[in-house]
């Protein structure tokens, strides 16, 4: 019982993701526009302590393993989109790319994003990304776990950055609130959730507690 409290504890306390911010600060482009295409960058990554160039030629699979990586990553990322009502599409004037930079062994990522227009002006960029890998598999398994999960944070950081400019909107006569405002308060969030967690843990752990207690006292009897 005491394992097993110890490993719930570990698990609601591992560290959540990286931080991650937006550059220059304004995502009120994406308003004009209806699609995005969608571009992952290897180039410069070093993939489990290779790098790119190398793993190509090492591992003669990559290649056909790397676009399934990227398919679960345009995947999931698409979902993030469709909740903003913007489509994917390889016709589109708005570029993102995302830059990998690297993949650690058990497929955890990290990389950065860039907006582009049409012209190849850089409209935003979004660093310090990072997505968990897998548990079990493969290295293109684990990479593909990684890099929905990165997606998955791209869409955290969107949808803060949507808390900032209601938060700014509703009060305009007030100083504009950093980032570092808005994390306090998902932190705050993220450890009531915690908590609550950990509450109902120790009531389980209690729980199965009495039931062998009981069971221990029905056999002697």
């Amino acid at each position: 019982m005491k394992k097993l409290l110890f490993i719930a504890m570990t698990m609601l306390f591992m560290p959540f993701c990286r931080a991650q911010d937006i550059k220059p600060g304004s995502l009120d482009f994406l308003k004009k526009y209806e699609s995005l295409k969608i571009v992952v960058d290897y180039s410069t990554a070093v993939i489990d302590n290779m790098d790119y160039a190398t793993r190509r030629e090492v591992d003669t699979d990559w290649i056909k393993n790397e676009k399934e990586v990227t398919s679960r990553f345009i995947t999931s990322f698409s979902k993030v989109l469709s909740s903003r009502d913007i489509k994917v599409s390889n016709n589109s004037d708005l570029l993102f790319v995302l830059k990998v930079t690297k993949i650690d062994g058990d497929g955890e990522c990290y990389g950065f994003a860039e907006f582009h227009d049409k012209e190849g002006n850089v409209l935003a960029s979004i660093i310090g990304l990072n997505g968990n890998g897998g548990k079990i598999g493969s290295l293109t398994n684990l990479a593909g776990d990684g890099m929905e999960r990165l997606a998955e944070n791209i869409g955290k950081v969107l949808s803060r950055y949507d808390r900032q400019t209601k938060y700014a909107a509703k009060h305009p006569n007030e100083p504009l609130k950093d980032k570092s405002y808005f994390e306090a308060k998902e932190k705050a969030k993220e450890e009531k959730k915690k908590a609550k967690d950990l509450e109902r843990v120790e009531r389980r752990v209690e729980r199965e507690k009495r039931w062998r207690e009981n069971s221990e006292k029905y056999k002697r009897d």
